[in-house]
């Protein structure tokens, strides 16, 4: 809809500036931050009542690499060169102009950011060998997302941003040309329409609704535990469609598997429920599948469980399951070793919520497990007999489903680690599981400079996109907030050199 059709007539109260930022979250208060400091005027809005989106109950881990400061002063020798090759190779789906942006500016964004006042510090090496990569890159906010807007929300204001709360954007508005000149929004007052020399749309992604999860990812994703916020809805995402945007890995979530109370509550969102300290509560997810199998509530393996970014890629599979549930089985050495502990920690997590406890089912053959399970005792023995085999003859990786133990680094065989386990020594025990949605992955598509693309790779002049709206990883995941971070503060420059 064209700028003068909304405003003709005094309908919407009229607002102005070079740049306007859809959505206070991490991209959107960097990208806001990077202009006004370069000059220009920015109005920034956000649908709830507080600054920092999906931020505020991130890791805050963000995966710089290419030699920063923080990386050198570790002893560790990295180029941008060298962090691209490694990020091409894990996700050799991604775009290659957008990852090359992203990986050549990554050192100026985490230096940008930490003269502002963002406190970093290195990860442990084993958050690198979980993305593919050869040396220590993932950089740590200390004080996580409060920390990070308690330093970027006083520096928009005080190089003359404005922040609306409580404002929802609702459509974008166009020139006579096509060009995206502004953008209708609603707060407590009414319509406001904000004209603007760019627009940039970082409102999260759409895991908390319902219709377009159920459309793009699956239709039982609606059924994983929602651990992102239930306020990302998409907004960015139908309005970016609404003018022609093209989108691309839509189907692709960032979640992990967790243990759900029993029964389960749907929908149920961990997040959505605040502690009296003002905590956000969220239960452990769990990583110690791989030793044992993965089946779906039919009692059939569906995914390698070596898969590389382990819990990442398994819960990509299990929310195309019935349920988005399934079972870890293992016998009872496996068990003990490594599970008993960890339901009794979240079956006190869930108390404390008064919800049930983690559903676990233990037998002395396969067949009883199968039958408690309601699977189909014959066809399961055999199945778990038949891994069993392959165990012991190195055939995993032949199997219908296989089991390729993989280890590209060669992290896990440092680490004395071997996947490839029988479920052999009875009780027989089945751990129910389920996806954990933290965040959408597929977005709006966007070049290098962060500008969105129509269907036919077209720009869209005039529109920029970054965070969970727009998209970068399209087959692994390399971290989402290091590329709201990067993305962010690409678009911002730009934006601002266009003004």
């Amino acid at each position: 809809m064209s700028w003068g059709e909304n405003v003709a007539g005094g309908r919407a109260r009229e607002l102005l500036a070079d740049i306007l930022v859809v959505g206070a979250g991490t991209a959107g208060m960097t990208a806001a931050v990077t202009a006004a400091i370069r000059g220009s005027s920015v109005i920034v809005i956000e649908k709830n009542a507080y600054v920092g989106g999906e931020g505020l109950i991130s890791a805050c881990g963000a995966n710089f690499g290419g030699g920063t400061d923080y990386q050198k002063q570790a002893g560790i020798h990295d180029t941008p060169d060298a962090f691209y090759d490694d990020m091409r190779r894990w996700d050799p789906k991604a775009d290659p102009n957008v990852l090359r942006a992203f990986c050549d500016n990554g050192v100026t964004t985490c230096h940008f950011l930490r003269d502002q006042g963002v406190e970093w510090a290195l990860a442990p090496a084993v958050s690198t060998a979980d993305m593919g990569m050869n040396v220590t890159r993932v950089h740590m906010v200390v004080g996580k997302g409060p920390a990070f807007y308690a330093v970027m929300t006083p520096a928009l204001l005080r190089h003359g941003g404005t922040i609306l709360l409580n404002t929802k954007g609702l459509q974008l508005l166009h020139d006579d040309s096509g060009r995206v000149v502004g953008l209708l929004a609603r707060d407590y007052q009414g319509t406001v329409a904000i004209r603007a020399k760019s627009i940039m749309l970082s409102c999260g992604g759409f895991e908390g609704n319902v219709e377009l999860v159920t459309r793009y990812v699956s239709p039982e994703a609606n059924y994983a535990m929602l651990r992102g916020l239930p306020t990302n809805t998409g907004d960015g995402l139908l309005m970016g469609l609404a003018a022609g945007a093209g989108t691309r890995a839509m189907h692709r979530i960032h979640g992990y598997l967790h243990l759900p109370p029993e029964p389960v509550i749907y929908p149920l969102h961990p997040y959505a429920m605040v502690a009296p300290d003002g905590t956000i509560p969220l239960p452990d997810f769990v990583q110690d599948f791989p030793y044992g199998i993965v089946v779906n509530g039919r009692g059939e393996r569906f995914v390698d469980e070596t898969v590389p970014r382990l819990g990442e890629n398994i819960c990509n599979a299990l929310v195309q399951q019935p349920g988005s549930v399934g079972y870890a089985v293992m016998d009872h050495p496996l068990f003990a070793e490594r599970w008993e502990k960890q339901v009794a920690h979240t079956n006190r997590y869930w108390q404390n919520l008064d919800l049930g406890a983690v559903k676990v089912v233990t037998a002395p053959s396969l067949e009883s497990l199968a039958e408690q399970l309601e699977f189909n005792p014959s066809a399961f023995a055999a199945m778990v007999r038949e891994y069993n085999e392959a165990v012991d003859d190195g055939t995993t990786h032949l199997l219908k489903v296989p089991k390729a133990n993989r280890d590209p680094l060669g992290y896990y065989a440092a680490q004395g680690i071997d996947f490839l386990r029988q479920i052999a020594t009875p009780p027989f025990w089945a751990v129910k599981i389920i996806a954990g949605l933290s965040h959408t992955a597929g977005g709006l598509t966007i070049d290098a400079s962060c500008r969105v693309l129509d269907r036919e790779g077209a720009i869209i002049e005039g529109l920029y996109a970054g965070g969970d709206t727009s998209v970068l990883w399209h087959s692994n995941y390399g971290s989402a907030y290091a590329c709201a971070l990067v993305m962010g503060h690409l678009a911002g420059q730009h934006m601002s050199s266009t003004r």
